[in-house]
Formats: structure tokens, C-alpha cells, sequence
């Protein structure tokens, strides 16, 4: 029993936004993209800040659901900005959950969802509030432990 859960979370998951496990509304948006073809993407996208390691990007009101969406671009070790987190900031937390239903039950001690897509990444995601957090572990990212 203790396997099937998480290779059912895995089928739940792939069946997310066309797999990259975020809102419908963000199908389009693909991990590891650049800034500046996300906001070729979706024009509403507005540059937040420089945080050092990471270049924030929001998004207000993108879906009737959810009331703004954060974009963390890793910026370290001199490569490309890479999209490795989205924040998905839900009008409530009833709305998020119902999200979050699609990932299945949580699989770690912690109340959170890991999991790894066919190609062996690493994904992560945790809810905050009225947030739904989602992460993808690439090399040199800020969850790269």
C-alpha cells in the first residue's frame, strides 16, 4: 500500500495543467524557461525584484480563482535565469485545497508533496495560508540540498 499512494499521487500529478503540475490557467508556463519568454507568454507579468540569488515575477489575478501568481527565477552560479518555484496565491483557502486535491494526498512527515517526473527531477510542493507553492529541484536552485 505504501507504494501505490505515491505512484498514485505521480498519475494524479501528470494529469495537472498538462504537466507541469500548476493551475490550468498557467499551462503554458514551462519550468526552467527564462523571464523573458514567460512574459512573452503572459504579458500581464511584471518584474518584482532582485533578491540576490532569485529575480521575483507576479502576475495579478490570472484566473477568477486565484488572486496573483509569483514566478522565482533562479539567477546563481552565472547561468540563464531559470523558473525553478511558482507561488499560486488562491482567492481562499478552500480554492487552493480544491487545487491541491489534484496532487493527491501529501507523501512526506512534513504534510507535503514530493515527487519526480519520468526524467528523475525532483519536484516539490507545500501550501502556505492561501497558497499553493510548487518547485521544481534543478541543479543550483535554493532547494538543490
Amino acid at each position: 500500500m505504501k507504494r501505490i499512494l505515491p505512484l498514485l499521487s505521480l498519475f494524479i500529478l501528470g494529469a495537472c495543467a498538462g504537466g507541469n503540475h500548476l493551475h490550468s490557467s498557467l499551462e503554458k508556463v514551462e519550468w526552467e524557461m527564462g523571464p523573458g519568454d514567460l512574459m512573452q507568454l503572459r504579458s500581464d507579468v511584471e518584474f518584482v525584484y532582485d533578491a540576490g540569488f532569485r529575480h521575483l515575477y507576479m502576475e495579478e489575478n490570472p484566473h477568477e480563482n486565484i488572486s496573483s501568481v509569483i514566478y522565482y527565477f533562479d539567477i546563481e552560479d552565472g547561468m540563464n535565469p531559470r523558473l525553478y518555484e511558482v507561488i499560486m496565491q488562491f482567492k481562499d483557502e478552500q480554492l487552493r485545497d480544491e487545487f491541491a486535491e489534484k496532487l493527491g494526498p501529501p507523501n512526506t512527515p512534513d504534510g507535503e508533496w514530493e515527487w519526480y517526473d519520468k526524467e528523475g527531477i525532483l519536484f516539490k510542493a507545500w501550501t502556505f495560508q492561501s497558497k499553493l507553492i510548487v518547485a521544481k529541484v534543478i541543479p543550483g536552485c535554493e532547494w538543490d540540498e
